[in-house]
């Protein structure tokens, strides 16, 4: 319940600021729109740039990124394992990523991921790509191949 009103609040907020903007300048809601989205979808890519020599040191290497710039903004990325860390280390590289939201949720999904591949077996198939794509809802697509 008090997520439902603090995002309304913030929504208010929101709109008066895009209310506000219109006001006092010349943009059209439209250009006030894509400048937001572009804002969001280049501080997420920063954030994921800072955070990658981490997540490679834990163990997984990033073989492709795309950006969409919509409501809400989505970030797509594809992860594979270049290497086993083990867990320990890869619990140390997360909480250095604590500052970091993007690279903390793309390492913590990736370490998710790989620990349900460890309990869950298909026959004949492998984890291969990991797509991450962080949105609203953040989610995963694991990919397993023969």
């Amino acid at each position: 319940m008090f997520r439902l009103l603090f995002i309304g609040f913030i929504s208010c907020v929101a709109a008066s600021m895009i209310i506000y903007a219109l006001a006092t300048s010349d943009l059209t809601l439209n250009e006030i729109k894509i400048a937001s989205i572009e804002k969001v979808v280049s501080s997420m890519m920063d954030d994921l740039d800072r955070a990658m020599p981490l997540i490679e040191k834990a163990g997984y290497t990033m073989s492709a990124v795309e950006a969409e710039l919509r409501l809400p903004p989505e970030l797509k990325t594809i992860f594979q394992r270049k290497e086993v860390v083990e867990k320990g280390k890869q619990e140390l590289i997360l909480k250095a990523l604590e500052n970091n939201r993007i690279g903390h949720l793309v390492l913590q999904m990736l370490m998710q991921t790989f620990s349900f591949d460890e309990k869950v077996a298909i026959k004949d198939m492998k984890l291969e790509m990991i797509h991450i794509v962080i949105s609203f809802p953040p989610y995963v697509v694991a990919e397993y191949t023969k």
